[in-house]
């Protein structure tokens, strides 16, 4: 993990990145969303981007009409499928609806 991963998170850059992700511009969400993917390497990362509510807006992405945008947030949206439980992943699944 690059030495500036940590003091990123630390301060913050999670809820950053998941507020850009927010942003109108198909260009701004494609890159939260990789940035975000990429981060999710490490498992403790995923639990705090869960903990931030990303799911949410990665879900929103994941809809987008941009392909580009869905790419990368089918990226991270599978990478953090991997910590779900199957009950957990049912009540994110119900909240579709």
């Amino acid at each position: 993990m690059p030495k500036y991963l940590p003091a990123f998170i630390e301060v913050g850059g999670l809820r950053g990145l998941i507020q850009y992700a927010s942003q109108p511009m198909d260009s701004f969400q494609e890159e939260a969303a990789w940035a975000l993917a990429n981060l999710t390497s490490n498992p403790d990362n995923k639990m705090k981007i869960l903990q931030l509510g990303a799911l949410d807006r990665l879900r929103a992405l994941h809809l987008s009409p941009s392909d580009e945008v869905q790419a990368a947030s089918t990226k991270v949206l599978a990478s953090l499928g991997e910590i779900l439980t199957p009950s957990s992943r049912r009540a994110i699944s119900s909240r579709k609806s």
